[in-house]
C-alpha cells in the first residue's frame, strides 16, 4: 500500500489488501497529533514572538464558567502549564 497525491493505492490487484482483508471491509486510520497547533496558529496570525509563553484559553471574567487552558506553546510548558489547567492556576 502506498500514499500518493491521488490517494492510497493497494498493490493487490484482486481487491484484497496485502494482509488478506477485503478492501470493502478495510479501514485506514490516520492520527494527527496537533500538539500546540492553536498556539502556533495564533503566533503566526498575530506575528508574535514564538519564544514568549502563550496560553490559549477562556477568560473566566467574561465567560459563563471557569476559565481553562485549551492549549499552550512549548515555552509556556516550561512553567508547568498544560491543557485543561484552570486559567487562575496557569497565571
Amino acid at each position: 500500500m502506498s500514499m500518493t497525491g491521488d490517494g492510497i493505492n493497494s498493490s493487490a490487484e484482486d481487491g484484497n489488501s496485502s494482509n488478506g482483508a477485503s478492501n470493502e471491509n478495510s479501514r485506514i486510520l490516520v492520527h494527527c497529533d496537533l500538539d500546540a497547533f492553536f498556539a502556533a496558529v495564533e503566533t503566526i496570525h498575530h506575528d508574535l514572538d514564538p519564544t514568549i509563553p502563550l496560553i490559549i484559553g477562556s477568560d473566566p471574567n467574561q465567560g459563563r464558567a471557569r476559565g481553562i487552558v485549551s492549549t499552550c506553546n512549548y515555552p509556556a510548558r516550561k512553567y508547568g502549564i498544560h491543557s485543561a489547567m484552570p486559567i487562575g492556576e496557569a497565571c
